[in-house]
């Protein structure tokens, strides 16, 4: 079946898909927080994205075809280990937007403390993007390390095999 997550008022709080998921019928988020703390946890099926946050853990998720329909936020936590691994992005089988708002899908980059990001990180990977996938979506960062520059920004980067934040104004950036 499908696993819906539709948090009302009187009960936000946060869901955590901490293993695998066996559910084929695929994830939809209406509303709430929805955590993924396994690569599969969002099952094998569609990602029906309509309100909410969806928050990437430690590990890349993959989905079936993802599909936004409302505005929507992705939290990527980047670097919970010095070598910048246990960093979560999401690998959907491909993206759509169903509406033709921008700035649909809100990526908010959780930097955990990090002085010098990657020059690129990856957000969604995925081979079968939209042409103006960058355009639906916007992208901002919080929690940079003591160090971080004043002068970093970010930027979205379509590329062949998905969408990076691209890091500029830092010294040095990793690669």
């Amino acid at each position: 079946g499908k696993l819906v997550i539709n948090d009302s008022a009187e009960t936000k709080g946060k869901v955590e898909l901490a293993g695998a998921g066996t559910h084929a019928g695929g994830t939809e988020l209406l509303s709430g927080t929805l955590e993924t703390g396994a690569a599969g946890a969002l099952g094998t099926g569609p990602l029906a994205l309509s309100g909410g946050t969806l928050e990437l853990g430690t590990v890349d998720a993959t989905a079936g075809d993802m599909t936004v329909t409302n505005t929507v936020t992705l939290k990527v936590r980047l670097g919970m280990e010095a070598d910048l691994s246990g960093s979560g992005s999401l690998a959907p089988a491909s993206v759509t937007f169903l509406n033709d708002a921008t700035n649909t899908l809100q990526v908010v980059l959780d930097l955990n403390g990090i002085d010098t990001p990657l020059l690129r990180y990856p957000l969604l990977l995925s081979t079968s993007l939209p042409a103006d996938a960058t355009n639906r979506m916007t992208l901002t960062f919080i929690n940079g390390g003591a160090g971080l520059l004043s002068t970093a920004s970010v930027s979205l980067e379509k590329r062949s095999d998905g969408i990076y934040a691209l890091f500029s104004g830092v010294n040095p950036p990793k690669n």
